[in-house]
């Protein structure tokens, strides 16, 4: 079979049937044309739970405490490890008087830190507002 009769087949068994509002004899591919990048073990479709991202991130260090859930230039983290950090800095956020409902700026570059501020913030009900690490405080200020 040649590579571009895989891709062709790979991409048949992705698709699922129309969706409202694509005709059926659209390709299948056409409202969700990345599947064709994924690997084929990748799965196409997920069930989303009905829960929070909070919870789930406690049910990880609850269920998989020794597992690792971050991995950053070679140093690893696990999801008890991963916990701590994130009950720390939301145990932080709260005495600096972060509260549910609040938004807080995260500028920080993809790294572990980042991953734990973001978690921390959700812990305490409030808002995460990604800013790019790059930006001058120029920029900041005018956006805060």
């Amino acid at each position: 079979m040649t590579e571009a009769q895989k891709n062709t087949n790979l991409q048949d068994a992705a698709a699922p049937a129309s969706p409202a509002g694509v005709s059926a004899g659209a390709h299948p591919l056409a409202h969700r044309p990345w599947l064709k990048n994924y690997s084929p073990w990748t799965a196409r479709d997920i069930e989303l739970p009905e829960t929070s991202l909070s919870h789930l991130i406690d049910e990880a260090v609850r269920t998989v405490p020794h597992k690792v859930a971050l991995e950053f230039f070679g140093a690893t983290t696990t999801y008890a490890e991963l916990g701590d950090q994130i009950e720390r800095a939301a145990e932080g956020l709260r005495v600096a008087g972060v509260q549910a409902g609040d938004r807080v700026a995260l500028i920080l570059p993809n790294c572990p830190q980042h991953i734990a501020a973001f978690y921390a913030i959700l812990r305490l009900g409030a808002i995460v507002v990604e800013h790019n690490p790059l930006y001058t405080g120029a920029e900041l200020r005018h956006m805060f």
